[in-house]
């Protein structure tokens, strides 16, 4: 449910994001960088600092308290959004909102959601896992979305009038937009790397009070002050080259307070973005990340709905047409593949990374395990789905981390989520207890036939590996991954049969 629901924030985070330009179309006679200045104003200073202050207990605190190494990073890479963001702005004022949208965000999910667990050093634990090939596959069909959606924006190009292009996009400029659009997708990656590095930030918001669902808010004004620079700091400059200054106290023929207001009602829009961002990172498990993927499909989702809403596709042919909804439509597959696959994931710690989890367990478990070997009882753990050992490799990876620590066997959490026999099979050695019941992929329980477990090879690999040890079966009677139980009399007599047919074959 925690990933529905932050699939869901995400969603409504999208909807701001290709929403908050539309405000714009109502300003009047002002040059671009006089209403991004103002509208900046309001996303980037003054809605995160409200937030902030009624989310966050002892806000200041926090921020004073936050290791200076986090403030720097999160702030540096604000300060790269913010270059990102800016050019962002200019692409969509080139190329329109649908067309600018799809080919920014294109290169900003390719480094935004990849990027992060390759610097962590988790992404060889991530394709080495069903959830993380899940995900993996599912930023693959988040890519394809935005190439279709891109295709369908230079097929539009081609086809529309340059009097139908001035006339809904009044600055379109295919050439120019395409390199700042580049740019842009690029720097404006940057945010995902400044909620990484603001997770310490977060992590002490929750130590003063303030809840899972809000602890970003806190990283979200560091991240926001770094943006702001860099924005304010190139428009007063455009401002100052274009003799635009006098926009904010005069606007021939157009209202003055109703630029305001609609540069307000934009900025404020475009905060809910980042708002329902990071209150949706929140629910979205240990892999995180894929946060970045699934918010931007939304968002270009949005944004191409605007375009359609607003005829920035007037003139375009069905094929033309055609091509747009197929791209909507394999994103919206995207974010169900993505989220399937971080639900796969499982549960893990709050602001913790997969490395960084991995290291609190070893580090519990060591005297844990030394108590035991002293006291003569050996320290057993059991792998579990949607646990932090979620693969037979993370878990060779702990188990190597604390020497003595033993498992409790169970083949079927492995079958369950994808894993092949022989795969599971290298833990026999690392057994001190073993589960046993059938299992399937996709089924932690099913009757003896209808199993994929070949149970007298496991027996085999256990035999090989030294295994002498209690044989137990388990049954659930739970709805978790298809465990409802159908007849286990029945099933605890066709496996003591099949361990006898066994153990009579080999003597």
């Amino acid at each position: 449910m925690n990933q529905a629901l932050g699939i869901l924030l995400h969603a409504i985070g999208g909807f701001a994001a290709g929403s908050f330009y539309i405000a714009f179309k109502k300003v009047k006679n002002w040059s671009w960088e006089s209403y991004w200045l103002v509208n900046g104003l309001f996303a980037w200073v003054i809605m995160p600092w409200i937030i902030a202050y009624f989310t966050v207990p002892k806000l200041m605190s926090i921020l004073q308290e936050a290791p200076p190494q986090s403030l720097f990073w999160t702030f540096f890479f604000g300060i790269c959004w913010g270059v990102g963001n800016l050019t962002f702005g200019l692409s969509l004022r080139y190329l329109g909102l649908s067309l600018g949208m799809a080919m920014v965000l294109g290169l900003t999910t390719a480094f935004g959601t990849l990027v992060p667990p390759i610097f962590m050093g988790e992404f060889d634990a991530l394709i080495g896992s069903v959830s993380g090939q899940f995900i993996l596959a599912g930023i693959f069909v988040c890519l394809i979305g935005i190439v279709f959606t891109g295709w369908a924006g230079v097929s539009k190009e081609n086809e529309q009038s340059a009097e139908d292009k001035k006339k809904y996009i009044k600055d379109f400029n295919f050439k120019k937009g395409l390199i700042v659009a580049v740019f842009s997708g690029v720097m404006s990656a940057c945010f995902a790397f400044a909620m990484q590095a603001g997770a310490p930030i977060a992590d002490l918001s929750i130590e003063h009070g303030t809840t899972e669902l809000w602890k970003n808010s806190a990283v979200l004004v560091v991240i926001m002050s770094g943006g702001f620079i860099t924005n304010a700091g190139l428009c007063v400059f455009m401002n100052i080259k274009n003799h635009s200054l006098s926009d904010y106290i005069n606007v021939k023929g157009a209202s003055l307070s109703t630029n305001y207001l609609f540069c307000a009602i934009a900025g404020i829009t475009g905060f809910m973005e980042f708002m329902f961002y990071g209150m949706g990172t929140t629910k979205m498990g240990k892999n995180d990340f894929v946060s970045f993927s699934i918010h931007l499909a939304f968002v270009i989702v949005f944004s191409t709905m605007w375009g359609l809403i607003t005829h920035e596709w007037k003139g375009s042919s069905k094929r033309t047409m055609k091509l747009i909804f197929i791209g909507i439509l394999i994103l919206m597959l995207s974010t169900v593949v993505m989220g399937f696959g971080n639900y796969l994931a499982g549960m893990i710690n709050s602001g913790q990374s997969r490395a960084e989890a991995m290291k609190v367990s070893a580090e519990a478990l060591k005297p844990m395990v030394a108590a035991g070997q002293e006291a003569g009882v050996a320290v057993l753990i059991e792998p579990h789905v949607h646990s932090l050992l979620e693969s037979p490799a993370v878990t060779q990876e702990l188990l190597h981390a604390v020497p003595g620590l033993k498992l409790v066997l169970d083949p079927s959490h492995y079958t369950a989520l994808g894993y092949r026999q022989e795969e599971i099979e290298v833990l026999a050695g690392e057994a001190g207890h073993v589960h046993l019941r059938q299992a399937k992929q996709g089924y932690l329980q099913t009757r003896m036939e209808s199993g994929t477990i070949n149970f007298p090879g496991f027996f085999g690999a256990l035999r090989d590996a030294g295994y002498d040890g209690w044989l137990s079966i388990e049954f659930e009677d739970q709805d978790n991954i298809n465990t409802l139980a159908e007849d286990v009399l029945s099933e605890t007599v066709k496996m003591r049969d099949c361990f006898r047919s066994w153990s009579s074959s080999v003597g």
